[in-house]
C-alpha cells in the first residue's frame, strides 16, 4: 500500500510541476468541452485500458503461475532468467515512445508506405543486431549479473530472447494502428495474446516445468507478432524483403540454440 501511495504522490506531484512550470493550464477553458470530441477521446483511449492489462498479464502472470504450482525458489530461477532479455524490451518502450508520434505525423502523408517500409527495415536490421550481439555475450553477461545457484536459468534465456524480439517487431505494427487510429485493434490484438500466454502456461507447467512459461511467452508473442503484420495490411502498404527477413530470423534461431 505505502508503494502504491508513493506512486501514486510522484504522478500527481510530477503532474502539477508539468501544469505549473509549462503553464498549460492557460489551455484549460471548461466552457470549450465538447462531448463530441470527449466521446472521440474516450473512443480512441479506453481500448488501451486492457491493453495495458494484457501487457502486464503477459509480462507477470506466468511468474505468479510458476510460484503457485512450482514454488518462489522455481520463480526466482525464471526471473533471473528473465533478466538479460528484458534488456531489449526497455530498448523498445524508449524507441515506442518516438515512433507512435512520428507514425501519425506521416499516416497522412502520400509517401507514408515508404517511410513505414524504411522505418521498418532500419528496426528490424537494429533490433536483430542488437539481440546477436546480446546472445553472443550471454555466457560472460550471465556470470557478471548473476549470483547464486542459477544455473538452470540460463537455458531459459535464448528462449525469451526471441519472444521479446517478436514483442518488438509487434510494438512497431501496434504504433501503425494507434496512428491510425485503430486503437481497438492494438487491445483486441494484446487480450488474444494475454489469454493464449495464460492458458499455455497453465496448460504446460505441470508437464514441462519452467519451459511452459518461457514457451508461452515465445508463442505469444510470436501470434501477436503474426496477427498484427497481418492487421496492418489493411491500413498501410508496406513492403517487406521476406528473403532477409527470414534469413536473419533463422541465423538468430541457431545463435539461440548454440547459446
Amino acid at each position: 500500500l505505502g508503494a502504491l501511495i508513493a506512486l501514486a504522490c510522484a504522478e500527481f506531484i510530477a503532474t502539477t510541476h508539468l501544469m505549473i512550470v509549462g503553464k498549460i493550464y492557460r489551455y484549460i477553458d471548461l466552457r470549450q468541452l465538447s462531448k463530441a470530441e470527449l466521446k472521440e477521446l474516450l473512443s480512441y483511449s479506453w481500448p488501451m485500458v486492457p491493453n495495458g492489462l494484457s501487457q502486464w498479464v503477459i509480462h507477470a502472470s506466468d511468474r505468479l503461475i510458476i510460484s503457485f504450482f512450482m514454488g518462489v525458489a522455481a520463480n526466482a530461477v525464471y526471473a533471473v532468467a528473465y533478466k538479460i532479455p528484458s534488456i531489449l524490451a526497455f530498448a523498445q518502450m524508449t524507441f515506442n515512445m518516438a515512433w507512435q508520434e512520428n507514425a501519425t505525423i506521416v499516416s497522412k502523408d502520400s509517401d507514408a508506405p515508404a517511410y513505414y517500409t524504411t522505418m521498418f527495415k532500419w528496426l528490424f536490421d537494429i533490433v536483430a543486431g542488437c539481440m546477436a550481439i546480446l546472445i553472443a555475450f550471454t555466457p560472460l553477461l550471465f556470470k557478471l549479473l548473476v549470483r547464486g545457484d542459477y544455473a538452470e536459468a540460463y537455458i531459459h534465456i535464448p528462449i525469451l530472447y526471441m519472444g521479446m524480439f517478436f514483442y518488438t517487431l509487434s510494438t512497431f505494427w501496434g504504433g501503425i494502428f494507434v496512428a491510425f487510429k485503430k486503437t481497438k485493434s492494438v487491445g483486441i490484438t494484446t487480450v488474444v495474446a494475454a489469454v493464449l500466454h495464460l492458458v499455455l502456461t497453465v496448460a504446460l507447467i505441470k508437464p514441462i516445468g519452467l519451459y511452459a512459461a518461457s514457451l508461452s511467452t515465445l508463442v505469444s508473442y510470436f501470434c501477436l507478432c503474426a496477427v498484427r503484420l497481418r492487421g496492418v495490411r489493411h491500413l498501410v502498404d508496406i513492403t517487406y524483403d521476406w528473403k532477409h527477413i527470414c534469413l536473419v530470423c533463422a541465423v538468430l534461431a541457431l545463435q539461440c540454440v548454440i547459446c
